[in-house]
C-alpha cells in the first residue's frame, strides 16, 4: 500500500489525487463526463470550467454567465453540457470547443 493512503476501521483507503479549484470562489457542483476524461464545475466566479480528471489541469473556462452558477450537466454522448445559473439562464456550451451554443431564458 502507499505510504501516503489511510486506513479507517469504516472501510477501504481513500487517496487524494487531485486538487481543482476556483480560486478564490467556491465552486456548486461538479460533473464527470461521460467517457470520465473530464470534470465539469460550476461556481460563485460565474464561470463553468473543464478540467483533464486525470491531471488536474485546466482544458477550459466557459464564460458567459452573469452570476453564480449553481449546476452543470453533460449531455450522454459528453458533447455538450449545460449550465444553470442565477441570472435565470440555462446555457449550453460545446465542450470540445467551449463555445456558447444556446442560452435559454425564462426562469425567474
Amino acid at each position: 500500500m502507499p505510504t501516503n493512503e489511510k486506513t479507517s476501521n469504516e472501510g477501504p483507503a481513500v487517496q487524494l489525487r487531485r486538487v481543482m479549484a476556483h480560486y478564490p470562489d467556491q465552486f456548486n457542483c461538479v460533473a464527470w463526463s461521460p467517457d470520465g476524461r473530464s470534470l465539469a464545475s460550476a461556481s460563485d466566479d460565474n464561470t463553468v470550467r473543464i478540467w483533464d480528471a486525470g491531471s488536474g489541469k485546466l482544458l477550459r473556462s466557459l464564460e458567459g454567465h452573469t452570476h453564480s452558477v449553481n449546476s452543470v450537466a453533460w449531455s450522454p454522448d459528453g458533447r455538450s453540457l449545460a449550465s444553470a445559473s442565477d441570472d435565470n439562464t440555462v446555457r449550453i456550451w460545446d465542450a470540445g470547443s467551449g463555445k456558447l451554443l444556446r442560452s435559454l431564458e425564462g426562469h425567474t
